[in-house]
């Protein structure tokens, strides 16, 4: 029994894909390994229990990374719909870019996905990144600190390498009065596992260094007398730790494009936005950059006011008999 367990911990939590021979025993095994729970039962009540952990697990880490945003109407049930879509005025440092790029046409803006609120644009700028290490942040050993100091050089150069385009800024100190609503937190740890349901061998989670989500929130007006909220958004990007300098600035810089816009992968291999990492990393590319700044000139729902939805008109009652 304990190789069968073994097997189905390999399908939910990794490993090579496993087949249909690793779950059907010979009717012989399964008659001996039956006599012998029925001699302690204790022990196929612990196995089973084992199993249904193991699921729900599996289960649990597809749900934490679900990519399908929240819908607007959850912000506040009832109150609001989604906000009339419009474009923004293009950040001047985009601007500048499309002003004075050699192939503007060259992009691939048909493969961004879409979402419930159009482009995932961000309207306020500088954008504020900040760094979440967990709750054990005090007095690493020296091991762990160069480790952190590393993840945090690596995305401090993801950082400054698109800041030419898009303002960001890094929020230093947890203390800071915005590090409480930042717009993009980078967390210092894996990616929850996943699991790939097109998988034709069958259900199996996939790992990845890095991973961005998102999710829908309101926004304060910055006209404070404004009490109508402002349909914005935020995002997580899980950075995994301890992997080689390379690598770790290759994946902070493609995760940190997706959560500026760019929800989807270049079909070009030479692109920082295609879907496989190169070897050596690929810088940000003319075509990253053209599609981004088309990116940015698209009507968007996020940005703009809440539409309040009108009280319902009350019923009407026939009136009491005299």
């Amino acid at each position: 029994m304990k190789i069968i367990v073994d097997k189905v911990s390999m399908k939910f939590w990794g490993g090579r894909p496993t087949r249909g021979r690793f779950f059907v025993a010979r009717s012989r095994e399964w008659r001996g390994l039956w006599r012998s729970r029925r001699r302690r039962p204790w022990l196929l009540a612990i196995e089973i229990l084992i199993l249904l952990l193991l699921g729900l697990g599996a289960v649990r880490g597809a749900i934490a990374v679900a990519p399908e945003a929240p819908s607007p109407e959850s912000l506040s049930p009832g109150a609001y719909r989604l906000p009339i879509a419009a474009v923004h005025p293009l950040p001047p440092s985009l601007a500048a870019w499309r002003d004075r790029a050699i192939a503007p046409a060259d992009h691939y803006l048909d493969l961004i996905e879409p979402s419930i609120a159009g482009p995932l644009l961000w309207t306020r700028f500088p954008i504020r990144v900040a760094l979440d290490f967990g709750e054990d942040i005090n007095s690493p050993p020296p091991s762990e600190q160069a480790r952190r100091d590393r993840w945090t050089q690596a995305i401090r150069h993801a950082i400054a390498d698109w800041s030419p385009y898009l303002p960001l800024t890094l929020i230093e100190s947890p203390t800071d009065p915005e590090a409480s609503t930042p717009d993009i937190t980078f967390r210092y740890q894996a990616p929850p596992l996943r699991l790939d349901r097109a998988n034709p061998s069958g259900i199996r989670p996939i790992a990845a260094a890095g991973r961005a989500t998102y999710r829908l929130v309101p926004i304060p007006d910055p006209d404070p007398r404004q009490p109508i909220p402002r349909l914005g958004h935020r995002c997580e990007i899980f950075l995994t730790p301890g992997r080689p300098d390379p690598q770790l600035l290759d994946t902070a810089r493609h995760e940190l494009g997706h959560a500026l816009g760019l929800w989807g992968h270049s079909d070009r291999p030479t692109d920082l936005m295609y879907f496989r990492p190169s070897n050596p990393p690929n810088p940000i590319r003319d075509r990253d950059l053209n599609t981004l700044a088309l990116l940015y000139q698209q009507p968007t729902h996020l940005g703009w006011p809440l539409q309040p939805n009108p009280s319902p008109d009350p019923p009407n009652r026939p009136a009491p008999p005299p």
